[in-house]
């Protein structure tokens, strides 16, 4: 099974927006991360530069591995990718917890940082993997314009204009 079958993009195109694509994605454990990540990358860099990116899903990289873990090497790649595409990682609580480890596994990684109002983490008790989410603040929308004229007084002088 290819890496792309593990990821689902959606486009959303608004009036007077710039473009979003967002990527929800899964690596299974045995899936190597390379190939993700090569095959992600392939996608993102078909993306309009201009264009707000969201990536979110189960990573399954620990990136609150501490130096010298088995994953702090995934993390290094994870974090690579993300610096390449000047993603941001929100998530920073744990989003696996069992009664024997705390890993933060399931992310968002988004380039439109500015546009995040919240993001966290929500604990479900019908998985051992919690909710993550983020919230980003959406356009106004702006009021038709009004045209209104006026007349001005710069140049004004009430002698000329009653002498002539």
């Amino acid at each position: 099974m290819g890496a792309l079958r593990r990821c689902a993009w959606i486009e959303i195109a608004r009036p007077m927006c710039k473009k979003q694509f967002v990527c929800c994605l899964y690596r299974a454990q045995d899936c190597p991360t390379d190939s993700l990540l090569e095959d992600v990358n392939n996608c993102v860099k078909r993306i309009p530069d201009e264009a707000e990116l969201t990536i979110l899903g189960d990573f399954n990289i620990d990136v609150a591995a501490k130096k010298g873990s088995s994953n702090f090497f995934l993390k290094r790649k994870l974090f690579n990718f993300a610096d390449l595409h000047s993603l941001e990682q929100l998530i920073k609580s744990p989003t696996r917890i069992t009664e024997s480890s705390e890993t933060t596994i399931d992310l968002i990684l988004v380039n439109n940082n500015h546009r995040i109002v919240d993001s966290g983490v929500v604990q479900c008790t019908i998985s051992d993997h919690s909710l993550v989410y983020c919230t980003l603040k959406a356009g106004v929308s702006r009021a038709v314009p009004r045209i209104i004229e006026h007349r001005s007084y710069k140049n004004y002088d009430k002698v000329v204009l009653f002498t002539t």
